[in-house]
């Protein structure tokens, strides 16, 4: 049964899976999880990278070093590889400038989306089936609000706008070109590994025993483990349908200064964390992000309670 046919459907196994930014966070515990359920896979990373040791002995793996800039460059050199199972599915991972400090570039930003749309093109040329987009839940909070209020723009970073036009201009590339495109919204990952966001900077304050402001914490917000996250892109390289966008999640999002409190309750019991009532932050707009919908047509279910991935984490530091 081919891929990209009714998610309600039984789908074959895939075979063999291509990932750019097969050295981050995310797709370092893709990887493995593809590895560990039989797919080969062809794992993409910057040619100046200094590899993980959790991605060099990942076994069923071909590392290829190709920065996004010459991603045109990418089918060629996997042809070369002689891979007895070429790639059924391109999930793209690979994007430049997303931690805080230089998340706001403009030309970087565009350079992401140029970048995007040659992936697609890259995958196209490879022959895979269908091509998998990785973006953020708070792309679709974040453009909505500055849609309703322009000036928005001027006072938050470029980069989930930056991530929403990639997500654009990716899907009516794959109609061109013929493939399937399905795009997973991820909310907030997180576990060990992780040396960046909200659970990262929250927990080593902890361990430091540093104070850290936190905003009003009424915003709501959501967190999902990181291995229920490489779960659910297999789900969606597999299953998702086309032309679909996936909340990538909990079941269960609710206020940040409840999630807050949870990780204190957890880990410092003892200690109170500080909320500044004045700080109002852009959280998740729940009215727009459908979480049910990932499980409604995959099945897939978080296994990792925020608790028990707190306890996981909170041990590794």
């Amino acid at each position: 049964m081919a891929i990209g046919q009714s998610s309600l459907e039984i789908v074959v196994a895939l075979k063999s899976v291509l990932v750019t930014g097969a050295n981050g966070f995310i797709g370092t515990h893709l990887v493995k999880y593809l590895s560990d359920n039989g797919v080969e896979v062809v794992a993409v990373v910057r040619k100046q990278s200094l590899l993980k040791e959790s991605l060099r002995s990942v076994q069923q793996t071909h590392i290829v070093h190709c920065d996004m800039k010459n991603i045109s460059a990418l089918p060629q050199v996997i042809k070369d590889l002689g891979l007895q199972n070429p790639p059924e599915v391109f999930i793209h991972l690979a994007w430049d400038g997303v931690f805080a400090n230089n998340n706001d570039s403009l030309h970087q930003q565009l350079a992401n989306i140029s970048n995007s749309v040659a992936a697609v093109k890259a995958a196209a040329q490879l022959d895979c089936s269908r091509f998998l987009f990785v973006g953020s839940a708070m792309q679709v909070s974040q453009v909505h609000l500055s849609s309703c209020d322009p000036m928005i723009v001027s006072q938050r970073n470029i980069y989930y706008s930056a991530k929403q036009m990639a997500s654009v201009c990716t899907q009516l590339s794959a109609k061109e070109t013929g493939l399937d495109f399905v795009e997973a919204l991820v909310t907030n990952a997180y576990g060990p590994e992780s040396r960046s966001g909200l659970v990262y900077s929250t927990l080593k304050s902890i361990k430091d025993n540093l104070p850290l402001q936190f905003s009003s914490g009424e915003q709501d917000y959501d967190f999902i483990y990181i291995d229920d996250v490489a779960r659910a892109l297999y789900a969606l390289a597999m299953s998702g349908r086309p032309d679909n966008a996936y909340v990538v999640g909990s079941s269960t999002p609710k206020a940040l200064r409840l999630y807050i409190e949870d990780i204190y309750a957890l880990c410092a019991p003892d200690l109170t964390p500080n909320f500044d009532p004045e700080h109002k932050a852009i959280g998740l707009d729940l009215e727009l992000l459908d979480f049910a919908k990932l499980n409604r047509e995959t099945g897939f279910k978080p296994l990792t309670s925020f608790e028990d991935g707190i306890e996981k984490t909170f041990y590794t530091f």
